[in-house]
């Protein structure tokens, strides 16, 4: 029914208004009433559109979908608004300048935002795909992986420079073990090429040989009936690893004299899966337009 009336009142609006503004106004005037199922149908729409050979109402039906995602993301907080903007670029420059520009209070369409919220925001996205049975999209998961590296050089950047940031909360509250694991796996090592290798392979996919799975335990059973039934998949995944990574590198840094060693190897593992998510990061996820590269913070 929205696609019907809002069709007919872009295609009988005065011919001084523009099709994008149009489209605005009728998705403006109906966007509370959309439901989770709405871009799905609309979807079906366009396809049945195209399937017809129907080019401008396949045209106008996309004009639609992409107004509503763009109302959709104007209605979020401001942490997920910077989060959406930054994931789409490719290129770690110009992320890092979305989540600057946000930090120092916005710039064009880039909100203000805290870097405790954009922690916390990425986190959670991170941890809501990982908690999937499958990833549908390792590419986007990569880059999200890398929006909350990028996010703590900022934050370790400024605090250098005398800012005041509140500390970055990584740790996650049961540290999976099979990461523990698959980290000591690499610790042992030397070879940093060998290393990148296993872990591309970790981080492209689920893989059974990234390290021992756990062993089943009363208390994970416990956890998992708690959840309904549905335990964690227990995987090697970018996001899980990371947090371990630094939750250890914490914990050792404690005494940074005592494990100087152990400490330069962690590092090196670190900058190894920064680079390894990099490259994952290319292969699927659309990067962002040169033109509307964001704003330079003052």
């Amino acid at each position: 029914m929205f696609v019907a009336e809002a069709a007919a009142y872009i295609q009988s609006a005065n011919v001084d208004l523009i099709q994008t503004d149009a489209v605005r106004n009728a998705v403006v005037a109906r966007i509370d009433l959309l439901d989770a199922n709405f871009l799905a149908s609309l979807n079906g729409y366009v396809k049945a559109a195209n399937d017809g050979g129907d080019a401008q109402l396949s045209e106008l039906l996309v004009a639609v979908a992409d107004e509503v995602l763009r109302q959709v993301a104007l209605r979020l907080p401001s942490a997920a608004r910077v989060l959406d903007l930054a994931l789409k670029q490719r290129d770690k420059d110009a992320r890092v300048q979305v989540l600057k520009s946000a930090l120092d209070g916005g710039a064009g369409e880039i909100p203000a935002a805290e870097v405790e919220a954009l922690l916390s925001t990425t986190s959670q996205f991170i941890d809501d795909m990982e908690e999937q049975e499958s990833i549908a999209d390792r590419a986007l998961l990569a880059r999200m992986c890398l929006v909350r590296e990028e996010l703590r050089w900022v934050e370790l950047e400024r605090s250098f420079g005398g800012e005041s940031f509140p500390s970055s909360t990584s740790r996650r509250a049961n540290v999976p073990q099979r990461c523990v694991a698959f980290m000591k796996e690499l610790m042992a090592v030397s070879d940093s090429l060998k290393r990148v290798g296993l872990l591309d392979r970790a981080f492209s996919k689920d893989w059974d040989g990234a390290a021992p799975q756990k062993k089943a335990t009363a208390a994970a059973a416990a956890a998992a009936a708690a959840a309904g039934g549905k335990s964690s998949p227990d995987f090697v995944r970018p996001g899980r690893f990371l947090s371990t990574l630094h939750a250890t590198k914490e914990e050792l840094e404690l005494d940074a004299i005592k494990h100087a060693l152990v400490l330069q190897r962690l590092e090196a593992i670190l900058m190894e899966s920064v680079a390894v998510l990099d490259k994952l990061q290319r292969t699927t996820v659309p990067a962002a337009d040169s033109k509307t590269a964001p704003p330079a913070s003052p």
